[in-house]
């Protein structure tokens, strides 16, 4: 039997009368070199021979010690494996002039030898297989980032358009109403200064978890030189910010301690 080891253990007292053991092996492999091993734990001798199919048996060692023994034997030289159902090749090992008791260990192998050009191109090539899968990954993982930001877009558009609405009539006063106040309040017999109210916005719309919120205010933009504003178009834009209800409070607060002590005459 190739590709195993044998261990015969001759220590019983019926055992003591052997002198001599053979064995016999056929590689079967055609391709590959056969390994030969054997160790003896007491002195002893061996002979090896072969035998090919339709020959006679011819002898490769003799008195050889066997205490331990390894030897390869070639495929270039000798015919391995099976035609026609017939061995090519068989090997015959003989112990003897031994003294039990002992122990024999023999094996004949035929493993493949390690072709490091081979192994090389095949560590190469999965090397590179799992840099392709793990890049191709990379894109799959990045496209879907990708994907989910834009739906993630949307449904925030789509909150955000779906949030309830409503009108506001809003007093805007004209800059010329403006300029000309100071002089109708010293022709006045009871001069009292214009009210000025403190900004506010005109829609608040809390976030979720109530600390943040939608400001929507209505600003007037700069007209430079001119009184109003320029010819098909408005002044005024409706401005949202998203602010921090701490700081929004924080800021209108501030404003109204600054417009209030202006009011109290």
């Amino acid at each position: 039997t190739i590709d195993y080891q044998f261990t015969f253990n001759l220590s019983k007292k019926e055992d003591r009368h052997f002198t001599q053991i053979n064995f016999r092996n056929s590689p079967v492999k055609p391709d590959i070199d056969a390994d030969f091993t054997i160790t003896c734990s007491v002195a002893a001798r061996m002979n090896i021979t072969i035998r090919t199919a339709g020959g006679i048996e011819k002898p490769l060692f003799s008195a050889v010690n066997c205490s331990t023994f390894r030897y390869r034997f070639s495929k270039a030289e000798h015919q391995f494996g099976i035609e026609d159902n017939v061995t090519l090749t068989t090997f015959y090992v003989y112990v003897y002039d031994f003294q039990p008791p002992l122990w024999i260990q023999i094996a004949f192998s035929q493993y493949p030898k390690l072709n490091l050009q081979q192994f090389f191109i095949t560590f190469s090539t999965c090397f590179l297989l799992l840099l392709v899968m793990a890049a191709i990954l990379w894109k799959i993982k990045q496209h879907y980032d990708m994907f989910r930001r834009r739906q993630r877009l949307f449904v925030e558009m789509e909150q955000m358009a779906s949030r309830p609405f409503s009108q506001v009539l809003v007093e805007i006063e004209s800059r010329e109403y403006n300029e000309l106040s100071p002089a109708v309040e010293n022709i006045t017999a009871a001069p009292r200064k214009r009210k000025k109210d403190s900004p506010s916005p005109i829609a608040l719309e809390p976030c979720e978890g109530n600390r943040a919120a939608v400001l929507s205010l209505l600003v007037r933009l700069p007209t430079g030189t001119f009184n109003g504003s320029l010819v098909d178009t408005n002044g005024n834009r409706l401005v949202m910010i998203l602010f921090s209800l701490q700081v929004a409070f924080s800021i209108l607060l501030l404003v109204n301690r600054q417009v209030l002590p202006s009011q109290v005459h």
